[in-house]
This record gives structure tokens, sequence and C-alpha cells, in this order.
């Protein structure tokens, strides 16, 4: 006959070998940003918060530039934090860190490098990330038409600070809203975009263009 004792040690094995809600954190794998923390804290650096920074250097790359700021692993800086660059009216362009050195580190922003010189302040891993304005069915102005030997291409009135980044869709519609073409955005500035559109110049006069 089974004794309280076997029923204790039956119930004790079943919680042993439960399902849990989830992965441990040894199951979880590797997290270059977790384990970053855990040094610095073994270091006895504090994890920077709300970290002000001075872009160092510019270099361009791609659509938008690597920038270098003047904050590193010794102020508490890991990889992926996120943060941004400052404008006068407030944030202007966000970014995540990439690079980490001692005492700098490096991320992508999709801005000029004239852009860039003219915000050389940053926040880095800020408390308060800038939340762009959605662009569905914003109206832009179409504000040049260039013939290139790659097609036409136009940039219009709206840029990353009004919600826009590099794959919005949108629509070139004529003077009664009918739609002309459709475009993908891939080229970024902060207050205009451009794209290329199957249309000629002729085609476009007196066109808009429509954010999906």
């Amino acid at each position: 006959m089974a004794g309280p004792n076997d029923k204790a040690h039956r119930e004790d094995a079943s919680k042993k070998h439960a399902p849990t809600d989830g992965p441990s954190a040894d199951d979880r794998g590797p997290d270059p940003q977790r384990d970053q923390e855990a040094a610095l804290r073994a270091a006895n650096i504090a994890i920077a918060h709300d970290r002000p920074s001075q872009v160092l250097r510019v270099e361009v790359k791609g659509a938008g530039c690597m920038i270098t700021l003047g904050s590193g692993s010794q102020h508490g800086v890991t990889e992926y934090m996120q943060g941004y660059l400052k404008g006068d009216a407030g944030p202007f362009a966000t970014f995540v860190i990439t690079e980490v050195g001692e005492k700098t580190s490096r991320a992508f922003v999709a801005l000029t490098r004239d852009v860039v010189a003219q915000h050389q302040g940053a926040i880095i891993n800020a408390s308060h990330m800038p939340k762009p304005a959605p662009t569905h069915n914003v109206r832009a102005t179409l504000l040049a038409v260039e013939v290139t030997p790659n097609g036409t291409r136009i940039k219009f009135s709206k840029g990353e600070r009004q919600g826009v980044s590099v794959g919005t869709k949108g629509v070139v519609v004529d003077a009664s809203d009918k739609e002309l073409a459709d475009f993908i955005v891939d080229e970024l500035h902060p207050q205009l975009s451009g794209a290329r559109v199957d249309l000629t110049p002729d085609q476009l006069n007196g066109a808009r263009v429509v954010l999906r």
C-alpha cells in the first residue's frame, strides 16, 4: 500500500517534469545587448540612460550616413541601444547603435552628410523615443521632377520627420485625383522624400502625391 510519503514524492516528481510557460534564460540563445550590459555591471559601469553625446565623424553610406558618437562602453553604451539626433524643435532623426568601442560608438542614420552636419547633438538610450505620425493617405506636394538614365524621379514634401521611411508606398494622382502610377520611397530626407515613377515629366505636370 502506498503511503503519504509516496504521494508527496510523485507530486514532487511531476512538478520537476511539468512544462514551463516558456524557455529559460539559458535556452533563449545569445543576446549581445544583455551580455554587454552584464559586462558593464561586472565592471561597475552604469548603463547609459538618456546619455548626451556629440557626433564626431560622418561617413556617407548608401542612402544615408554612418555617424561616430563620442560615447562608448566606458560611458555605459551597448549595441542595439536606440537614440536620436537633436533638432531645434526636439528629436530629429532616430538611430540604433551597431558598433561600440571604449570611447565611441557608431550608428546609421538615413540623412545626408549636410543634414547631419547641422545636428551634432544626440541622445543615446533615450527614455522617450520620438514616434513619427502615420503616413496613411497623407497628401504631399510634388517639389521636383528629374529625368535620369534610370527613369523619372520625383521629390515631394514629406520626409522622415513626417513619418515617411524608405519603403513607404505611395501613388501619383492628377488634379482630379485619378491615380497615375504607384511608387516606393527609396530616398529619404528630414523634410522631403524621393522615388522613381513610370511617368513622363508631362504626365507629372500638375500632379500630386498621396502616401499609402
